[in-house]
């Protein structure tokens, strides 16, 4: 297609939701601190602002300049008001981004709320007055997206890219490495994937075509893609295909994959444990427990509405015993949508802060390292950690306790409670570090400067991590008497652009 003869390019696909998440809120009253966003019509929403913001975004973090077809720079806005002195006309952006609900009319998820807590940095414990909740809407679902590229009054600007083209990379790089939206993505809540991404093009001859108000959008495009063969105004594409007509147009492989950004596999393992040079002598049992929402506790240990199973089957006793209801637990672990328990993000990423400020004591100089990678509210986080789940079967421990009098060294009147411990289960996890700096990209010497700062932050994460995997981490409550050292490994599963080309 020629450019006087463009019309819209959309770009459409499927959102995969890898994680729990929970956006925006509505401004009804609410029992919840922070609940999900729903629109007019009772379905659970996606908003197209959210999803433009992650666009822009995402090519930001690329290396990308968004023109001002696309937004106007917050870093240097344009005066609007004529009286002002306006620089240029004001125009909607050639983006439109649809609002995306869950697929297949599914009107809403299942939701969950969960319990989060301010740490107090220098004791590492909750800080008082700080407990707030959020609703979410569990993981696995499945979102329709859209994008509407207007491609008509698109300017087209030699050496650089066009709108339709940056939509296309941004869109690749979210099939690539996945997308955050929506609270909390630095701590595990609102990771995405882009899956089934592709492209209809259509000229000025499909104009009839697109929109048509007799149906949804949705409908329209599964016609347009039944007859791109038929119809001389519409050509399809695949994200295959999008990578190919990128590379011929730019005569190279545009930046598609972050290039400073790092990912690790991480695993936390409960259990037994043993000596390294005899398996079978064992000398401790490493538990945790992490309290979920008071509201979604268990009736009883008999409670098979969640998961289809008691349970107290879940729970060791000896041979003779059995469970009764004197046994339910004060409190209960905080579980996934499948009713197995799981270590929030926050949790993760809450205990790596505490050791690395430990870490930098002695050097107040790398403060603002720290705050760089954990972020302000002045500062977005570099560090991501998603939430780490089971990957096969787990058990708990109910445990029997009582306060005791410093006194007497007796039971403190009636203060017995009896609590519950993850014994055996092994957790598996992300963490994604990634730097993005606003540089000059043909700029070597800025290049270095990022690069030398994605290795700083590195060293410092990777620290931490050490000491975890040598069991001087604990999360989880109760850590100071039997619970939360849990047996860490980690592995780097991916290298920096630049360390790439060094090797």
């Amino acid at each position: 297609m020629t450019a006087p003869g463009r019309y819209r390019t959309l770009f459409f696909g499927t959102l995969q939701q890898c994680s729990d998440m929970s956006t925006g809120g509505t401004e009804i009253i609410n029992q919840v601190d922070m609940p999900v966003s729903m629109d007019g019509q009772g379905r659970h929403i996606l908003k197209g602002t959210s999803l433009a913001g992650a666009l822009l975004y995402t090519l930001r973090k690329l290396g990308y300049n968004p023109p001002i077809e696309l937004c106007i720079d917050d870093e240097n806005p344009v005066p609007l008001a004529e009286k002002t002195g306006q620089k240029r006309p004001v125009y909607p952006s050639v983006w439109k981004v649809s609002n995306s609900h869950l697929a297949q009319g599914i009107k809403q998820g299942k939701t969950q709320l969960r319990q989060y807590v301010k740490i107090d940095p220098a004791s590492g414990a909750a800080e008082e007055g700080a407990l707030f909740d959020m609703e979410v809407i569990s993981r696995g679902n499945e979102w329709d997206f859209l994008l509407e590229v207007d491609t008509h009054k698109m300017p087209v600007q030699p050496n650089q890219l066009d709108a339709e083209q940056l939509a296309a990379i941004a869109l690749l790089n979210w099939q690539e490495e996945g997308v955050h939206l929506g609270r909390r993505s630095v701590a595990g809540t609102g990771w995405f994937k882009l899956n089934n991404l592709k492209a209809l093009q259509l000229d000025i001859n499909a104009v009839d075509e697109w929109p048509n108000n007799r149906q949804t959008p949705l409908q329209t495009l599964e016609e347009l893609s039944q007859q791109h063969n038929q119809h001389p105004g519409i050509e399809l594409h695949n994200s295959e295909g999008l990578t190919k007509r990128l590379i011929t147009q730019l005569n190279q492989r545009p930046v598609i994959q972050h290039p400073y950004r790092l990912e690790y596999e991480i695993t936390l393992v409960a259990g037994p444990n043993k000596d390294e040079s005899d398996d079978s002598t064992q000398w401790g049992l490493d538990g945790f427990f992490i309290g979920g929402h008071g509201t979604e506790m268990p009736f009883s240990l008999n409670d098979t509405s969640l998961n289809g199973h008691n349970w107290k089957d879940k729970f060791s006793t000896p041979q003779d015993y059995t469970l009764a209801p004197e046994d339910m637990p004060d409190n209960f672990f905080v579980y996934d949508e499948q009713g197995k328990p799981f270590i929030p993000g926050s949790s993760i990423r809450g205990v790596l802060h505490h050791q690395i400020r430990r870490n930098l004591t002695k050097h107040p100089e790398q403060e603002q390292l720290l705050n760089e990678i954990f972020g302000t509210t002045e500062v977005s986080s570099n560090l991501f950690v998603g939430d780490s789940h089971l990957d096969k079967d787990w058990k708990g421990l109910i445990l029997h306790n009582h306060a005791e009098d410093e006194f007497t060294a007796g039971v403190y009147a009636s203060s017995k409670f009896v609590r519950c411990q993850v014994i055996e289960g092994t957790f598996t996890s992300r963490i994604i570090l990634e730097v993005n700096m606003a540089v000059d990209s043909n700029n070597p010497e800025a290049l270095k400067q990022r690069q030398d700062k994605l290795e700083q932050h590195q060293a410092i994460l990777e620290q931490a991590l050490r000491q975890a995997s040598q069991q001087q981490i604990a999360i989880g409550a109760k850590q100071w008497v039997d619970s939360g050292w849990l047996k860490w490994t980690w592995e780097l599963k991916n290298q920096s652009k630049l360390q790439e080309d060094a090797a």
